[in-house]
């Protein structure tokens, strides 16, 4: 069970499963905790947890704390919020073919909509069987078009960027964790939109020099789209919260399709949500 400071067990505070609340819930009361204590976590405490049954479920955590070397029946695991994997991707019909000829998405890069608006934990190895078996399916049949062919060339190649990959990246990722983490609003969303807009625009046409430099310019593509949702959606749903939408709105009950120009200009639809499983 999580515990603050004082070694209070917050949880049922927050949410009448406590501990077992949906993982956003967990991790705003988390993040209200570790704001309330002036302290950079919280701590979980396995002691109430049968040693065997946990040795047993978890063999891999206990392992790995003890190489960090934690005794977990002697001491709590201090614990923070981190980055998770996204409900969205690469949108797709319910046989995994995107609006590309003969390209396939399927798994972590997709948005099949089997998730909904928070990521449900044993979804995602349902979600490679079904989905992995129906792309293998219909691959045989698809045409073998080259990324010429597709007209695609130019856009598929990652663009460099003019400042340090290093720099960016260390930068980019604190702007996002706190600007569109576990809690978003305008002003702080307007803000990073701004700052990664910038970017954007330094952008150079040449090809990438490095591994770095085009994981960095994809990291700025992404993090362009994830605030222009994040700045649509004027409500909150799941892993979407807006402080200033905290309630969530039949309207907006829609996927937005995000699209990046070659100038990585991002624009945002609303479109229906489907069954993937039809």
């Amino acid at each position: 069970m999580l515990r603050n400071a004082v070694g209070e067990h917050f949880m049922p505070e927050y949410h009448p499963q406590s501990d077992l609340a949906p993982r956003d819930i967990v991790a705003r009361a988390v993040l209200s905790e570790m704001r309330r204590d002036q302290r950079g976590y919280v701590e979980l405490d396995f002691s109430s947890i049968p040693l065997e049954r946990f040795l047993s479920r978890f063999p891999g955590i206990v392992a790995e704390l003890r190489r960090q070397g934690f005794d977990i029946y002697r001491e709590r695991v201090p614990v923070a919020p981190a980055a998770h994997y996204a409900m969205g991707g690469i949108g797709t019909d319910g046989r995994c073919r995107t609006d590309l000829p003969g390209l396939l998405a399927v798994g972590e890069c997709s948005c099949l909509g089997i998730h909904g608006a928070n990521r449900l934990a044993s979804n995602s190895m349902l979600e490679g069987l079904v989905f992995g078996l129906r792309a293998a399916s219909i691959a045989p049949a698809l045409p073998r078009l080259s990324y010429e062919q597709l007209g695609v060339a130019a856009e598929l190649a990652p663009p460099p960027v003019r400042c340090a990959p290093t720099a960016l990246r260390a930068e980019l990722q604190s702007i996002m964790q706190t600007c569109a983490g576990m809690e978003r609003e305008e002003k702080s969303l307007r803000e990073a939109l701004d700052r990664v807009r910038a970017w954007v625009a330094q952008i150079a046409t040449l090809p990438t020099s490095s591994r770095e430099e085009a994981e960095a310019a994809n990291m700025v593509t992404v993090a362009n789209l994830v605030l222009t949702a994040a700045l649509a959606r004027t409500e909150s749903r799941g892993a979407h919260f807006r402080s200033d939408f905290p309630e969530a709105y039949n309207a907006w009950r829609r996927h937005i399709a995000l699209r990046a120009d070659a100038s990585g200009a991002a624009t945002a639809k609303l479109v229906p949500v489907e069954n993937p499983l039809g």
